[in-house]
């Protein structure tokens, strides 16, 4: 839902663009997105070095290495954060939004293989937005766009936060069973 999101954000616009994959993982969301964009770049930042190297080998193994690139990064480092990120035309991510609470509740193959870190939201599900939306105004080029994977039951909570750190929600994007589960975010 997200690469569809983000294919649609960008079928209007020029094809030299520069994507910004938060907490890239596999790197699935960037290289899927670069596949469809022969011009465009990207990096994908991640906390683990792990799934940097698997991102890396999946790059290599599409032929997109020359257009990605993948650096360690964690949200809560300001500095080198933003610094990565320059001036993106496109930040997709898919960021851990389950409360801690509720992950035992997961179905057993999403917590049993899905690495802690990736899936926990905190107390509410959302300490990584409230992390991220801060620095994602001063990384996104002004007609630029954000798309953040957000829980089904989280659209108002997450819209909030947005408006709150001056960010403009375009839409909403939904999934095939109806509900909200992406946020589209820009300038105001």
């Amino acid at each position: 839902m997200l690469v569809a999101a983000a294919l649609e954000i960008l079928a209007d616009r020029e094809p030299e663009k520069f994507i910004v994959d938060l907490g890239t993982g596999t790197g699935c969301l960037l290289l899927s997105i670069l596949h469809h964009h022969s011009k465009a770049t990207g990096v994908g930042i991640d906390i683990s070095e792990k799934a940097l190297d698997m991102a890396k080998a999946n790059a290599e193994s599409l032929n997109l290495g020359t257009r990605a690139r993948f650096e360690i990064g964690n949200f809560v480092q300001k500095d080198r954060f933003t610094t990565i990120m320059a001036k993106a035309d496109l930040i997709v991510c898919n960021p851990p939004y389950i409360a801690t609470d509720e992950i035992p509740l997961l179905d057993p193959e999403v917590c049993q293989y899905d690495p802690y870190q990736a899936i926990d939201g905190g107390i509410d599900g959302l300490a990584c937005y409230r992390a991220l939306f801060p620095e994602v105004k001063a990384c996104l080029k002004p007609e630029g766009r954000a798309i953040f994977e957000i829980g089904y039951r989280q659209s108002g909570a997450v819209a909030g936060l947005a408006e709150r750190y001056n960010l403009r929600v375009y839409r909403m994007a939904y999934d095939l069973s109806g509900h909200k589960r992406a946020v589209i975010l820009g300038q105001p």
